[in-house]
């Protein structure tokens, strides 16, 4: 199995890690490769890494397990963490709390519950929405949208997939330009300005990464 490197060319951070549905591949080297790695400048995380209870591609053991060794490492190499978590809240909060994982991160297209949100937000991380924020049966996750600070949101796209609704049908593929439909949608949820949501979200992704992005905007 390859290790993930997730490269955001010129612009953005990279980040490195072996996602849920590879864990039953995962071995030790892969940690040294993600320590190696770490020596580049433009790493600033591991990722995506966590759990998923809903596909169980690998087997719940062995996700928890590489999980907690990639949390591990993270805090050693002073690194964020992007995390995946699919119908496994409970279980990728308790793990970051008995790992003492303390650098914060990212908890990536966001689908759970406010429980999960508030207690991840109180370990640092960022709650990222993605498209599913604008299907129309999504109303009770844009009803925790509504609680999270302006200080802890992103957007995302988790391109290819998740086409934000006000283009189904118009486009097959979502890209990162579709991103704007989720901005636009979290906006009016937070009855804000897109610019003003554009520069909040910019500047919480500056905070956590240390690392400047040229003129945001949506």
């Amino acid at each position: 199995m390859k290790l993930y490197i997730y490269r955001g060319g010129l612009r953005y951070p990279d980040a490195a890690g072996v996602h849920p549905h590879q864990a039953k591949y995962f071995n030790p080297s892969h940690t040294q490769r993600i320590e190696e790695l770490s020596g580049d400048k433009k790493i600033k995380a591991v990722g995506e890494i966590g759990l998923d209870f809903h596909y169980d591609f690998s087997p719940r053991q062995k996700q928890e397990e590489v999980f907690r060794h990639q949390l591990s490492a993270a805090q050693k190499l002073g690194l964020s963490v992007v995390v995946h978590s699919r119908n496994s809240g409970k279980e990728v909060a308790q793990a970051i709390e008995e790992e003492h994982f303390s650098k914060g991160g990212i908890l990536h297209c966001f689908t759970e519950d406010w429980t999960l949100a508030k207690r991840m937000m109180d370990h640092n991380f960022l709650i990222s929405f993605s498209g599913i924020l604008t299907f129309p049966k999504a109303q009770p996750l844009r009803e925790i949208a509504k609680k999270i600070p302006l200080e802890k949101l992103l957007v995302e796209t988790d391109s290819p997939y998740l086409v934000p609704f006000p283009l189904k049908g118009k486009k097959k593929r979502n890209e990162p330009a579709h991103v704007i439909e989720t901005a636009k949608v979290l906006a009016g949820i937070k009855k804000i300005s897109l610019d003003k949501l554009a520069r909040a979200t910019s500047q919480n992704f500056e905070s956590l990464f240390m690392f400047e992005i040229k003129n945001p905007r949506c």
